[in-house]
């Protein structure tokens, strides 16, 4: 298939390559959709390699002395304690989001592959489904379906994050903070120094991390809201197939179209 994760490097991957790869995906999964239908495994992987510790949550901040003058040095103490508590929130939305569309069991997923699942997924068990221009991008009749319960936590978890860290921009003066505090930081044998200067380098790149992640997901999930037209009626003969064979969940459509022939 060919689909490899995206990355970002500072610029936002141009919008129809994301829109080819959503249209190239939904063309894949509907032949072996129709292929595989009444064969579908439902085994589950139960396994993820559980991810790297961020070591910088279970620091003292105000050890990394951000700013020689007092004052200073605890507003952007304070300013980097509320982005990893931003940084948390959203990666926890994330995580049930993901959770949800059963992620582990989609090979070679990227965010576009995700938003193909809970789209047909949706149309698939919901009724009267809209597709909204504005967060949470998608509005269905009251439903009970754990998919959409945590699209919506992650749409709005998103939306707001976007809002603060890039139309405002509000998180600027602290990165810039960051790399004015490494670049004073010299080579040194001091374990202390040493030390300090390693989580001024997470910090510098889980900020620039965060930031690149949330500009990404809004500018796929934009992209494809806005070609949604172009790309419905693939999106509802996929999930016409799933009705008929009764495959409406999220963990048996994921299973049945990412299964190997």
């Amino acid at each position: 298939m060919g689909c490899g994760g995206f990355k970002l490097n500072g610029k936002a991957k141009r919008i129809d390559e994301i829109d080819e790869k959503a249209t190239n995906f939904i063309n894949i999964i509907k032949t072996r959709f129709e292929a595989q239908c009444t064969q579908y495994s439902t085994s589950c992987f139960k396994f993820k390699m559980p991810d790297e510790p961020i070591k910088l949550l279970n620091v003292r901040l105000s050890f990394l002395k951000l700013d020689s003058k007092k004052t200073l040095s605890t507003y952007f103490t304070k300013k980097l304690e509320d982005f990893l508590k931003d940084y948390i929130q959203y990666s926890n939305a994330e995580g049930y989001l993901t959770h949800s569309l059963h992620k582990i069991c989609i090979q070679e997923y990227n965010f576009s592959i995700g938003l193909v699942v809970i789209f047909v997924t949706i149309l698939s068990c919901c009724k009267n489904v809209r597709i909204l221009k504005s967060c949470p991008f998608i509005s269905v009749d009251k439903t009970e379906c754990e998919l959409i319960k945590d699209w919506n936590e992650y749409a709005k978890t998103l939306s707001k994050y976007h809002e603060i860290y890039i139309k405002k921009n509000t998180y600027r003066d602290l990165s810039e903070c960051i790399k004015k505090k490494l670049s004073k930081e010299h080579v040194n044998k001091n374990k202390l120094l040493m030390k300090r200067k390693k989580y001024l380098h997470q910090a510098d790149g889980l900020l620039n991390k965060f930031i690149d992640e949330i500009t990404l997901k809004e500018n796929t999930i934009m992209s494809f809201v806005n070609n949604y037209r172009h790309l419905s009626s693939s999106l509802e003969e996929v999930s016409k197939i799933a009705i008929d064979n009764k495959i409406t969940t999220c963990e048996k459509i994921v299973h049945c179209m990412m299964k190997k022939q």
